[in-house]
């Protein structure tokens, strides 16, 4: 099998070209990819959020998410609060104005999936979402055994 004929090929040539897509219409909103995963992962996660909480779920260090959710919070996107009961964490609430943003990056990511299944039947999309459910699976599984094979050495 040729390298680019390789699934692993395929998938990254296909992210490529939907971050390109969702980058070149979300940067009409004046959004960095960052700032609008994070604004979708805050929307996704249950409050109250903390920067951990939003570190578990994207491939940023810490450094990075502090200097995004500053200027989410300069644009008044998010804001920042402490809890009576942990006074030593921040977290991060959704504000209206952020909101209102998330609704319109929603849009942009429901045109995406529509490019995404073009020329797809409802038996394709359900059949490809159930292969790529699979391929999750074992996935999570390889790093698992590998976790643990590591472990036992």
């Amino acid at each position: 099998m040729k390298f680019n004929d390789m699934p692993s090929f395929k998938l990254v040539k296909i992210i490529h070209l939907k971050r390109l897509y969702v980058d070149s219409q979300l940067s009409k909103l004046a959004l960095t990819r960052t700032q609008w995963q994070i604004m979708i992962i805050l929307d996704i996660l249950e409050e109250p959020i903390s920067q951990q909480d939003i570190l578990k779920n994207i491939d940023i260090d810490a450094a990075q998410l502090t200097r995004t959710l500053n200027q989410l919070e300069n644009n008044n996107y998010i804001a920042r609060y402490r809890e009576q009961q942990n006074r030593r964490s921040a977290f991060i609430k959704i504000t209206v104005k952020g909101k209102k943003i998330i609704q319109k990056i929603k849009t942009v990511m429901e045109n995406e999936t529509r490019i995404f299944f073009t020329d797809f039947s409802e038996d394709e999309k359900k059949s490809f979402l159930s292969q790529l459910k699979k391929v999750e699976k074992n996935f999570i599984s390889g790093v698992e055994n590998q976790s643990l094979n590591e472990r036992r050495k």
